[in-house]
């Protein structure tokens, strides 16, 4: 509730399913998903494919144009640093579901 209010720039949630649940009700057609711990910066629309729709123009490309500014922005900072990732004392978040972590 109070992400919803603005009081946070972002929400992390510790599964996918979770957090696009939360999402896609409180702001569907205009969030982001961004996935945290990747040698390269990832990004993807709040929405799926919309096969049942594809088309017919009624698709609305608001969160993909989302998307693709934010990945943009995360690149372009990455291009101010020399192409350096943030010191590994400063983790950028945690790893993705998709890439369990190799720790043992």
């Amino acid at each position: 509730v109070r992400a919803m209010r603005g009081e946070f720039d972002a929400v992390i949630a510790p599964y996918h399913d979770v957090g696009m649940t939360a999402i896609k009700v409180a702001s569907f057609g205009s969030a982001v998903n961004v996935t945290l711990g990747l040698p390269f910066p990832r990004t993807s629309p709040d929405h799926g494919t919309a096969l049942d729709i594809a088309g017919l123009n009624r698709a609305d490309p608001s969160s993909m144009i989302a998307a693709t500014l934010l990945c943009a922005s995360i690149v372009a900072r990455c291009q101010s640093r020399g192409g350096r990732r943030p010191p590994a004392d400063r983790p950028t978040g945690t790893r993705s579901s998709a890439r369990p972590s190799r720790a043992r």
